[in-house]
């Protein structure tokens, strides 16, 4: 077992047709999940499979087995981008050259109509030779009306740490690109400053700071970093979508 999530678990497997080690991911009580939760599983599959993009997994297969839906996909190999970045002790200007090549990743999926609604370090691996790769598409959504319907309205969706004003209000009729863009303004952040900008005592508390509280500027704090980059965290980070 290499990861286990809300939705599914991933496991390292043997393709003997591929003649190499895959992972697979298959959903989690799949035969007795509801329909919609299958549809999502089945979905984000076939979003994966419309890709080509060197930052995003390629997959395989897909089928089902006694009722549970799976997917193998590309084995990546490497550590999540937060322990990537600490562990090989990168420079700011590092930094922005690895989270540069996951904006490129995230800008494909928006150029495909498909937005992540989740990214975070753990979504995202980094390779040995610094590529990193993003995965985990299972609450990503369609930019059109047709994708709007899988979620009801009201429904928080995201990981409260990295959650969007709007994902916190539940106002997924409001959720866009712009909603990823406020993501990956909490991973920018916590690279170069080592901390999250909301660190909440607990889900609500973190809703409440991303709707109402302004982020601590992290040139205020550390002093490698250069003024640049905490304007763009500033635009990134904004709480009204339109000024991101």
């Amino acid at each position: 077992e290499l990861a286990h999530g809300g939705m599914g678990v991933v496991y390292r497997v043997r393709d003997p047709k591929l003649g190499r080690d895959v992972a697979l991911k298959m959903m989690i009580g799949g035969a007795w999940s509801s329909e919609d939760a299958q549809a999502r599983f089945l979905r984000e599959a076939h979003l994966l499979a419309e890709f080509n993009h060197p930052g995003i997994v390629p997959i395989h297969d897909m089928g089902v087995v006694d009722g549970s839906p799976y997917y193998t996909m590309d084995l990546v190999q490497g550590e999540p981008l937060d322990l990537f970045a600490i562990h090989r002790k990168l420079t700011i200007s590092q930094k922005l050259g690895v989270f540069l090549k996951v904006c490129e990743a995230v800008h494909y999926a928006h150029s495909k109509g498909v937005i992540h609604r989740d990214l975070k370090p753990g979504n995202i691996l980094v390779t040995p030779n610094g590529h990193p790769v993003v995965l985990d598409f299972g609450i990503a959504r369609s930019s059109d009306q047709a994708g709007a319907t899988m979620t009801m309205t009201g429904a928080v969706i995201g990981t409260p740490s990295y959650m969007s004003p709007e994902q916190a209000k539940g106002l997924t009729k409001s959720i866009d690109i712009r909603t990823d863009v406020y993501a990956l303004g909490v991973i920018l952040y916590e690279m170069v400053a080592g901390t999250r900008p909301f660190e909440g005592e607990g889900v609500e508390d973190l809703r409440a700071q991303h709707l109402e509280q302004a982020p601590i500027r992290p040139d205020k704090v550390l002093k490698d970093v250069p003024d640049s980059v905490s304007e763009l965290l500033v635009w990134l980070l904004s709480k009204k979508p339109k000024d991101r």
